[in-house]
């Protein structure tokens, strides 16, 4: 099997990406404010470059989606039977409380973190 050239480019990127997340981390961090005036000031090419990349990705994206749904069933199902509960409770009196939701599992912070800057930090870092 041979590679032509964007396969290995991509290849190449991949590997030279994983060899260096933290040195990438560290520069994303320090230049967040100046990328983001970029993206404001080309927004049309952004944009442009997002609509390219959904048009030719979008086989990929559709497989993404019905993997999703095929491995999540039960739980989008158990999510939509609720709302409809929910509804038909808000259409019969809208003044009253909706029943409260039952959680499985406690809900807990994927990173531990004990200040906003931690929590500003770990969101632009993963």
């Amino acid at each position: 099997m041979s590679l032509n050239a964007d396969d290995s480019k991509r290849k190449y990127y991949k590997e030279w990406y994983e060899k260096n997340k933290d040195k990438r981390k560290a520069y994303n961090v320090t230049n967040k404010e100046q990328v983001r005036e970029w993206h404001m000031k080309n927004r049309e090419r952004v944009l442009e470059h997002k609509r390219k990349y959904r048009e030719k990705n979008r086989e990929k994206e559709l497989i993404r989606h019905k993997k999703y749904f095929e491995a999540n069933r039960e739980r989008l199902l158990a999510r939509a039977r609720l709302n409809r509960e929910l509804q038909k409770h808000r259409a019969k009196d809208p003044s009253a409380e909706p029943p409260k939701r039952r959680r499985r599992f406690p809900r807990t912070p994927v990173v531990p973190c004990s200040t906003p800057i931690q929590m500003q930090m770990a969101y632009i870092l993963n």
